[in-house]
């Protein structure tokens, strides 16, 4: 294979003398050399740069979001997050030239990413973007940091985050927390950069997304969110590191690959064309213990340790912007040592048909796999989405009669308008089947140290939400929902693990003996929040109605949480 930039290559097909752009334009031309014969194909590309991933904490995600659910076609970046900002920057670009998109939620997010790049992965002086909170500076370094402030008040009981159950507020968000953040940015060459982010926290509890362990004898912990080395060539990204990922769905949430959990240690790596998208991963998860104190092990038997990781890999292909067709895999893996299995780090096998090698390690072993398929289309400012994920489907009708499906999916509608205050409404349904992410044993359950690598309903919950969203101005996003929420007896923690074998005919949500009755609730939420890069800050009051909290026949009872975040970013790149 063969590629250049900026100079002519001589095709023999056409005899022509195709001219690729140079890393930040459209095309590529790929000259692929076989006996006997020679391919010269031109291949679009997204707009290039240095692979520069903004932080899923980052505000741009909320304008961004805003913008793509009033009805601004032009303003979808992407299925994976976190988002790269050469693709930010190439949809803001396209929101800005595009009448439909409300200039309001365009104009802050073309002052910071609207400019484009030089050779040298500096933005060029005097072009748009070039302010103080610019992400891309005129130099290959960059350090800055932050100070955050959360403030939590509890009525009664915790009910967040909703995999968990109802817990004394003394296990819940602690009143105060502080964050202070450094975070740097190494660029040695245009298409290569480094990122590494540390973080000190003045409490844990209750917090998903740490996986550090409390600083000496103190509530609070000090580690590494994002810690990743990338590069590129042409369409291609690889990156090595720690970082959050969230696949399809919305903001953190999915139920393929959230980020409700800590940032993973993996290997990823992408493609990325006009109508093509491809993400792939191999991930390391948290080793798994099992042991005769919990009856997980016969009695008498030595403690077993099995070593996890995760693969996944998914495909986008949006044939105009109207329509946005995937299909993804993961599979998470256990074994009694730390390897590395390549059939399932290769991006281009499928995992259903790897697990079925004669040759691969434990054969008979039938892994954790699940598969994912999405559409999203839109007609005007109408937007409506399906997502699946088929964890396990029985076919026959005799596994039937022994064993549950195990599926998990969401539909979602949306109506979205610019005028004269930018904003949309949308519904929403999802559902996950009582036993879905779910094993007898505990080692391939669908979780990362107890947190759900998919939904955050966990398994055997539905719920149904309306909500909406209005931005008065630019940097203030006003929104209200409420919700219906059903959950049954299965949780994504517990131990020993049940798995769906032998519970077939059960009722959604499900019920057993220790918890025999479905907990039904009432949500109800309102949320403000400044989208200023260096100052956001976020005021949520939720409000939840249950019956039979902890599924336990009790008068009804109401929980009241109220949430303050602010921060304070300097130079933060």
């Amino acid at each position: 294979m063969a590629e250049a930039r900026g100079r002519p290559i001589p095709c023999p097909q056409t005899g022509r003398h195709e001219k690729p752009s140079a890393y930040r334009g459209r095309r590529w031309l790929v000259r692929l050399v076989v006996p006997g014969l020679t391919l010269c194909v031109v291949v679009p590309v997204a707009a290039q740069g240095p692979p520069l991933a903004l932080p899923l904490h980052d505000p741009a995600y909320i304008l961004l979001e805003g913008l793509e659910r009033s009805g601004c076609a032009p303003a979808r970046v992407s299925a994976f997050r976190p988002y790269d900002i050469a693709r930010v920057r190439s949809a803001v670009q396209r929101a800005a030239s595009d009448p439909t998109c409300a200039p309001r939620l365009v104009a802050p997010l073309t002052a910071r990413f609207g400019s484009d790049v030089d050779s040298k992965g500096a933005v060029p002086a005097g072009a748009a973007g070039t302010t103080a909170v610019s992400p891309l500076r005129d130099r290959i370094y960059n350090v800055g940091g932050s100070v955050t402030a959360r403030v939590t008040a509890l009525g009664r009981d915790e009910y967040r985050p909703l995999w968990r159950d109802l817990r004394p507020k003394a296990q819940g968000d602690p009143p105060v927390v502080g964050i202070a953040r450094v975070r740097g940015r190494y660029a040695p060459t245009p298409r290569t950069v480094g990122v590494i982010e540390a973080y000190a926290q003045s409490h844990s509890r209750n917090d998903p997304l740490v996986r550090a362990r409390q600083l000496r004898s103190t509530s609070g912990v000090v580690g590494i969110t994002e810690a990743t080395f990338s590069g590129a060539f042409g369409p291609i990204s690889l990156s090595i590191g720690r970082d959050r990922e969230a696949w399809f769905g919305d903001r953190t949430e999915s139920l393929l690959l959230s980020a409700q959990g800590p940032p993973l240690d993996r290997v990823a790596a992408s493609l990325s064309t006009t109508h093509f998208e491809a993400r792939a991963l191999y991930a390391m998860l948290d080793d798994v213990v099992l042991d005769t104190t919990r009856a997980e092990l016969p009695s008498g038997t030595p403690a077993q340790r099995f070593h996890r990781s995760i693969a996944a890999h998914a495909l986008t292909w949006r044939p105009s912007r109207a329509l946005e067709l995937s299909v993804g895999e993961t599979i998470l893996l256990s074994r009694g040592s730390r390897t590395i299995e390549l059939g399932y780090a290769n991006p281009l096998m499928p995992y259903v048909l790897t697990q079925n090698d004669a040759g691969r390690e434990g054969g008979e072993v039938r892994d954790n796999l699940v598969v994912f398929g999405s559409v999203r289309t839109r007609f005007g400012r109408t937007q409506l989405t399906g997502e699946l994920i088929v964890d396990d489907i029985q076919i026959d009708a005799a596994d039937r009669e022994v064993t549950p499906h195990q599926l998990g999916w969401r539909v979602e509608g949306r109506q979205g308008w610019a005028s004269p205050l930018p904003g949309s409404v949308e519904v929403e349904y999802q559902r996950i089947d009582s036993y879905t992410y779910l094993r007898g044993l505990y080692t391939d359950v669908y979780q990362y140290i107890d947190r759900p690598l998919g939904s955050e309903l966990g398994p055997d919950a539905d719920r149904v939400e309306a909500s909406i969203d209005i931005w008065p101005n630019a940097e203030l996003r006003l929104s209200a929902g409420g919700a219906v929420w059903r959950r049954g007896a299965q949780r994504i923690e517990r131990r020993p693990a049940v798995g769906a074998v032998g519970n077939a005919g059960q009722t959604f949500p499900s019920a057993t003996v220790d918890r025999p009755l479905v907990q039904r609730a009432l949500l109800a939420n309102f949320t403000a929040e400044m989208t200023r890069l260096q100052f956001p800050i976020r005021a949520t009051v939720e409000v939840a109605r249950m019956e039979r909290p902890n599924h336990i026949a009790s008068a009804s009872a109401s929980y009241l949480r109220a949430h303050l975040s602010a921060t304070y970013a300097f130079r933060y790149p």
